[in-house]
């Protein structure tokens, strides 16, 4: 049973609240962010934060699982996804987890966080 198809649509949530994000800080040629655009994605991040925590914490495990895949890009292109995956979160484990609420932080707080979400996805073969 996969795990991480199980939770597409929590995925897609949160790569859905993740760009707009992105789209609220993006700015053009060193110009600042604008008070009104900062004000909203700290808005849209609260919301993605209270998304977090109404998961249990296995999935906030993969979402972190996946984000890393994503950001690091250190798999082995032979290797098949669920050994990506398996271990990706295997070297995870090896760190120890923090609490729910530093997970919940640490991804809500990642710049770029779609991106390394639907990248991480790409390396284990699931389109969003």
């Amino acid at each position: 049973d996969n795990l991480l198809l199980k939770n597409i649509d929590v995925l897609k949530e949160i790569i859905k609240l993740g760009k707009e994000i992105t789209l609220l800080r993006e700015t053009k040629d060193n110009e600042k962010i604008n008070k009104e655009n900062l004000y909203k994605s700290r808005k849209k991040q609260e919301d993605l934060a209270k998304y977090l925590d109404n998961q249990e914490i296995e999935v906030l495990k993969e979402i972190m699982t996946i984000m890393y895949i994503g950001i690091d890009k250190d798999y082995d292109i032979d290797d098949s996804p669920n050994e990506i995956f398996n271990m990706e979160k295997m070297f995870l484990d090896s760190q120890g987890w923090p609490e729910k609420e530093i997970l919940i932080y640490t991804i809500s707080n990642k710049s770029l966080l779609d991106e390394f979400l639907i990248d991480g996805l790409k390396a284990l073969n699931i389109e969003v």
